[in-house]
C-alpha cells in the first residue's frame, strides 16, 4: 500500500508527532511519499525526520488556459485563491502518473481540502486527522471535509465533539504515539526541576506559569524551551526552541514537565500535547489542566491536574508538590504503563491506523 502524507508545511518543528507517525509506518513495511505544500523556518530544528520521498508543490504554476470544471476544482473555488488552485491542477497532473493508495492529511486546513478534491476529482480515497486548532478555529470547509471525508482524531474528548457536530460523519479515534525507551535517567529530587516546553502562544498558558513562578523559592528552578519576549522571573531560565533531537535530554535533566494549558480567547486550545506523553516515556510526572483531552492522559496517578489555569492555582499545586518531592519519582515510574494501556505507544498506533486505511481504501476508485 502506497499512501500520500499531503502536509501543509514540511518541515517545522511543531509538528514532530506527524514525522514520528511516518516513520512508524515506514517501519511497519508502508510505502510513504510527502507532498509539502510549503514549509518553515522553524523546520531546519526538525533533526529526525522520517525517511522518504518528499514532493513539493510549485509555488507558482501556470496552467493552460481552459475551462476546468471538474467536482475538485468547483469545490476549492469556494475555499482558496486562485493561484493555489493553480498549484492544485500541477499537483492533480502529478498524482495521475503514480496514483496511490491513499492521500492522508493532518488538520482540517488547506492541504485537507486539495486531498478532499483530488478524491472528488481522481477517485482516491482520502483522510484527515483532525487535531484541535482546526476544529476549534474551523475552516469554512469544515462542515465538508467532515461530512465527505474519513475522519480520525486524536481524543475521546474530539471524537465527542465532531460526533456532535456530525452524528453521521465517518470518525475514529486513534491517539498520537510516543516511543518508549527502555532505559531512563534516574529522576534529579534535589529540588523542583520543572521544564517549560511549547510555542509561547496563549493556549500553552507560559504567562500564567511565570507569574506563578514569582511565588516559588530559591533553590527551585524552571526551564523555558520556547521562544519568547516575556522576562523570565528569578529562578528561571529561556533557552529558546531546540532541535528535537534535545528534546529527550531536556525532559530527563528535569523532574516535572509543566503545561498549563487553557482555552485562548480565540476559541482555541490544546488536544493532547505530545510533550505530555514525551514525559511520561521518560518517567517524568505532568502538571497540566483539566481541559480538552488533557485529563484522558493525565490524572492523579501520573501527574497533577488543576482545574483552570490561573496563577493562583498553579502556585498552590507547585507548593503542593514542593511540600512533597518524593510524589514526582512515585507518579513518574507509572507513566510508561500508562502510555500502554492507554495506546499510545507506536505498536499500538501502528496497528490502528492500518485497520484505518484499509477501512478508508475501500470507498474509492481511481478514475484517471
Amino acid at each position: 500500500m502506497t499512501i500520500v502524507y499531503l502536509l501543509r508545511y514540511y518541515p517545522t518543528l511543531t509538528e514532530t508527532f506527524v514525522y514520528q507517525e511516518i516513520q512508524s509506518l515506514v517501519d511497519n513495511g508502508f510505502h510513504i511519499k510527502i507532498i509539502r505544500m510549503g514549509s518553515r523556518a522553524d523546520g531546519l530544528l526538525a533533526d529526525m525526520l522520517p525517511n522518504v520521498t518528499v514532493t513539493t508543490v510549485p509555488r507558482a504554476y501556470r496552467f493552460r488556459m481552459y475551462a476546468d470544471t471538474s467536482p475538485g476544482i468547483a469545490f476549492l473555488t469556494q475555499h482558496q485563491r486562485l493561484k493555489d488552485i493553480a498549484r492544485y491542477r500541477w499537483l492533480r497532473e502529478h498524482i495521475k502518473k503514480d496514483p496511490p493508495s491513499l492521500i492522508h492529511a493532518h488538520f482540517a486546513g488547506e492541504a485537507a481540502e486539495w486531498a478532499h478534491a483530488l478524491s472528488l476529482d481522481l477517485g482516491i480515497p482520502n483522510a484527515v486527522t483532525v487535531h484541535a486548532v482546526d476544529m476549534f478555529r474551523p475552516r469554512p470547509s469544515f462542515p465538508v471535509l467532515l461530512n465527505a471525508t474519513h475522519v480520525r482524531t486524536i481524543s475521546h474528548y474530539a471524537l465527542g465533539v465532531l460526533q456532535k457536530a456530525n452524528p453521521a460523519a465517518q470518525l475514529e479515534c486513534i491517539p498520537c504515539a510516543v516511543h518508549i525507551p527502555n532505559d531512563t535517567h534516574p529522576i534529579p529530587m534535589d529540588h523542583l526541576r520543572a521544564v517549560f516546553i511549547g510555542r509561547d502562544v496563549p493556549k500553552k498558558g507560559l504567562s500564567i506559569l511565570l507569574e506563578a513562578w514569582k511565588h516559588i523559592p530559591s533553590p527551585h528552578r524552571l526551564t523555558v524551551v520556547s521562544q519568547t519576549t516575556q522576562k523570565m522571573p528569578q529562578g528561571a531560565k529561556e533557552l529558546g526552541f531546540l532541535p528535537q533531537s534535545q528534546i529527550p535530554l531536556q525532559i530527563q535533566s528535569h523532574n516535572l514537565l509543566i503545561l498549563p494549558a487553557r482555552m485562548a480567547d480565540n476559541g482555541d486550545m490544546d488536544g493532547i500535547p505530545m510533550v505530555c506523553m514525551e514525559a511520561l516515556a521518560h518517567r517524568r510526572p505532568v502538571l497540566s489542566t483539566a481541559l480538552s483531552g488533557i485529563p484522558e492522559l493525565i490524572d492523579e496517578e501520573v501527574g497533577w491536574l488543576i482545574e483552570k489555569s490561573t496563577v493562583g492555582s498553579l502556585t498552590q499545586a507547585l507548593k503542593l508538590i514542593i511540600s512533597n518531592l518524593a510524589k514526582l519519582k512515585t507518579k513518574g515510574d507509572c507513566g510508561p504503563q500508562r502510555l500502554e494501556t492507554g495506546g499510545y505507544t507506536y505498536n499500538q498506533q501502528s496497528r490502528a491506523l492500518v485497520k484505518w486505511f484499509d477501512k478508508v481504501t475501500v470507498s474509492c476508485q481511481f478514475r484517471p
